[in-house]
């Protein structure tokens, strides 16, 4: 056994801290290549409740895939926070349709309790108005490869406030649009990020 990860789990006893790690699996097929989180926790119920939940993309990806729904695939996933409280990650489900120009890839942001392995959604952290970010997200907004858009991105009014998020740390949060949704098929999926500071304006803003 890993001698850091005992170390962890020492610490743990000793502090009752809610433990986490977040491991990765890996299925390889002809046309398809899955690299996917499996989280492990010192509460196996809680535990268990979060893989359920990854379980689900996993499934769609796959049962999609050998429906033959597209060509060529690949799902992914980044763990972009971790703290005492709260692990978060994006789940990125790339799919090649046959004879298509490009592939097409879908970024969703999931946020778990670690101590009941809830879902959390954007409210549980941020309260926000599509009428908040129509003056706010100029400057703020960034391409997938995480470098800065300038100017203002198009469309912004139809598409509202995104359900899709993650953490940044420092309190900050990146809000996840879609390709295409706020800028060009180059840029990804893209993403408005606020600072700790810019989230308790709004909260505090639209707390009533």
């Amino acid at each position: 056994m890993d001698k850091i990860f005992v170390l962890a789990l020492l610490i743990f006893l000793q502090t009752g801290t809610a433990f986490a790690s977040v491991g990765t699996n890996t299925e390889n097929g002809v046309n398809y290549k899955m690299s996917y989180p499996i989280v492990y926790t010192n509460d196996k119920a809680v535990q268990d409740k979060i893989n359920q939940d990854i379980y689900h993309y996993i499934a769609a990806f796959k049962n999609d895939y050998n429906a033959g729904k597209f060509y060529q695939g690949r799902f992914l996933y980044d763990l972009k926070f971790e703290n005492d409280d709260y692990i978060s990650l994006t789940i990125t489900d790339s799919r090649y349709n046959m004879g298509a120009a490009h592939p097409h890839a879908f970024v969703r942001g999931v946020v778990y309790d670690k101590h009941t392995g809830r879902k959390l959604p954007l409210s549980h952290f941020l309260k926000i108005t599509v009428a908040d970010l129509k003056w706010f997200y100029h400057g703020h907004l960034y391409s997938s490869s995480g470098n800065k858009i300038n100017g203002w991105a198009e469309g912004f009014g139809s598409n509202g406030v995104s359900d899709d998020y993650y953490l940044l740390g420092n309190g900050g949060i990146a809000l996840i649009y879609q390709t295409y949704a706020l800028d060009a098929y180059a840029y990804g999926a893209t993403t408005i990020r606020l600072t700790g500071d810019e989230v308790e304006y709004f909260n505090r803003k639209n707390r009533t």
